[in-house]
């Protein structure tokens, strides 16, 4: 595991803070950098989100990343706020395959209409996300399987086309579709969303989850 530590400043001009170490898998040490600048942006979206939940108005929200790429510092003055981003970081993360049924077989109904099941491709078959391409239509997010991943995601979309599957991260549906011929012969698999901002949000969510666990140093 490669560890940083993030220090996570709450005033300018004092000395409160909370301090994350952050550790980042195998897998992820070749996106370090990457995922340093994703975790930069979730944290600055974690805060005014926090704010907004909390009617605290902000004039600013600031997160630095020092220069040799070890350290973050978010300010914030609230302590409420710094206790719910320390919960919110240390959240388990999940993301969850189901595949659409009936409403008397449904594991989870959405929107009193749409039930889902699960199937076994979670978080742990995931490799990586990526913005494919965006233009003014939207963003494709290419989504990397693990190699056992992968294999199990062929055999799992080959029994299910002409069905739906839909996408769950933190138990929350984020996305549906409809499984082709072409999706169950690919390594990988492709999604359309429609606002290239809404993709940036989900690949720097999914991919700081997947490879980064952080703690607070006491």
């Amino acid at each position: 595991m490669l560890a940083f530590i993030l220090l996570v400043a709450c005033n300018r001009n004092g000395n409160e803070g909370i301090t994350f170490s952050i550790d980042i898998d195998a897998i992820g040490q070749q996106y370090s950098q990457e995922l340093l600048q994703s975790a930069s942006r979730m944290l600055r979206r974690r805060v005014i989100a926090i704010a907004a939940q909390q009617d605290i108005q902000m004039q600013e929200t600031d997160v630095q990343v020092e220069e040799d790429g070890t350290n973050l510092t978010v300010q914030i003055s609230d302590e409420d706020m710094r206790q719910q981003l320390a919960t919110e970081m240390r959240d388990p993360f999940t993301m969850q395959f189901m595949e659409e049924v009936p409403l008397d077989m449904a594991e989870v109904i959405v929107a009193e209409t749409q039930g889902f099941k699960s199937i076994p491709l979670t978080e742990e078959d995931i490799a990586w996300l990526h913005i494919a391409h965006q233009d003014e239509n939207g963003a494709q997010v290419l989504i990397t399987f693990t190699e056992n991943g992968a294999a199990q995601k062929r055999e799992l979309f080959a029994e299910r086309i002409e069905q739906n599957i839909g996408i769950f991260v933190r138990g929350m549906p984020v996305y549906k579709m409809l499984v082709e011929s072409d999706d169950a012969e690919e390594d990988t698999l492709t999604i359309n969303i429609p606002h290239a901002e809404l993709a940036e949000v989900f690949v720097d969510d999914v991919n700081v989850g997947l490879r980064t666990t952080f703690s607070v140093v006491e």
